[in-house]
């Protein structure tokens, strides 16, 4: 009840949109939430891991936009949920992590995974950014906040890098236009940038409000957009900030718009930025509910307009941009874990 309560009162503050272009897709082989969804060279999806009921799965499966169908693929060698997946320049996609320290690699030309070096410390729920020399940096998470690696996929092996000023899970990492990468947030205000031609981290100017399991996303300007998220003591952050890189600076460009935490965000073709789902929660006593919410960031107007409501609502779920422009919300949880996915034609 809580969460209608919330919904109603963002609704009032945008432009609103009725029609409702969300639409059901075929439903994953089984139901998952803290999966990943990557996107594959030839544009199809390969989901993988999270759970259901309190059981990680192994299993992964691919989605075929054009049909509209999900195909099994190999089994993962483990089980992993709250995990990463990266997509690599030479086309594998690197999982990593999930309460352990290993990492495979899954090769879509034979459907097969294959392990590779494991990580220095085990980590979940961690972020993984691929640079632009294709390495991939690995920050923070649960069992090891402050710590920061590398995977080479030339020598399959991970190496150590700078610690960070921080310790920081429930964070966002955004890679800039430059090639460095932000983090932001873990439940403080605090954001740092990672060089990767030093690497060293580098503190910005703090965001005007703490926040974790928020939501990020470059612009095509390069500046970076983080909404919403929660605080340590369970208040809601709703105001939305942009970082500049060529100033270093935070902006709020509005406020009491967007909250709660585990959104979900992705860049549209035009520019703007849709979020979709997510979770709110009441502190006492402690009941979360999922939201069926969805609206559009507009860095040019710097206003947020509704979109018609998902048809069931998720956390814990994934978010793709398709190549033609759709935008696919797969699994995730409400009163259940769902295998269901749906699609906004936009």
């Amino acid at each position: 009840m809580q969460a209608n309560i919330i919904i109603l009162t963002i609704s009032v503050l945008f432009e609103y949109v009725s029609a409702k272009n969300w639409r059901f897709t075929g439903n994953m082989t089984v139901p998952r939430e803290y999966h990943t969804a990557t996107m594959l060279i030839d544009g199809k999806i390969l989901v993988a891991g999270g759970d259901a009921v309190s059981s990680d799965w192994s299993t992964a499966e691919i989605y075929d936009p054009t049909l509209g169908h999900w195909t099994t693929t190999g089994n993962m060698n483990c089980t992993r949920s709250m995990h990463t997946a990266s997509a690599l320049k030479n086309g594998k996609i690197l999982i990593a992590g999930g309460d352990t320290d290993t990492a495979e690699l899954y090769d879509p030309s034979t459907g097969r995974w294959a392990n590779t070096g494991n990580m220095n410390h085990a980590r979940f729920l961690h972020t993984a950014s691929v640079l632009s020399d294709g390495k991939v940096l690995v920050v923070g998470g649960m069992s090891q906040d402050q710590t920061a690696e590398l995977y080479d996929p030339t020598t399959g092996q991970w190496t150590q890098t700078d610690d960070l000023n921080y310790s920081r899970q429930y964070h966002t990492a955004t890679v800039l236009n430059d090639g460095r990468v932000l983090v932001v947030g873990g439940t403080v205000n605090s954001a740092e940038i990672y060089d990767p031609s030093t690497g060293h981290w580098t503190l910005t100017n703090d965001l005007n409000d703490k926040r974790a399991l928020h939501g990020a996303s470059i612009l095509k300007d390069g500046k970076v957009l983080v909404i919403a998220g929660f605080t340590e003591d369970m208040r809601y952050v709703t105001s939305t900030e942009v970082y500049d890189p060529s100033t270093n600076k935070w902006t709020i460009t509005s406020k009491g718009a967007v909250g709660g935490l585990f959104v979900k965000t992705v860049l549209l073709r035009d520019g703007r930025v849709l979020i979709a789902g997510g979770d709110f929660l009441d502190p006492e006593p402690l009941i979360r509910s999922s939201t069926n919410f969805a609206a559009v960031y507009d860095p040019n107007s710097r206003n947020w307009m509704t979109l018609g409501n998902m048809n069931i609502a998720r956390s814990h779920h994934t978010l793709m941009a398709l190549n033609d422009g759709r935008v696919l919300a797969i699994g995730g949880i409400d009163d259940y874990t769902t295998n269901t996915v749906e699609f906004y034609n936009l």
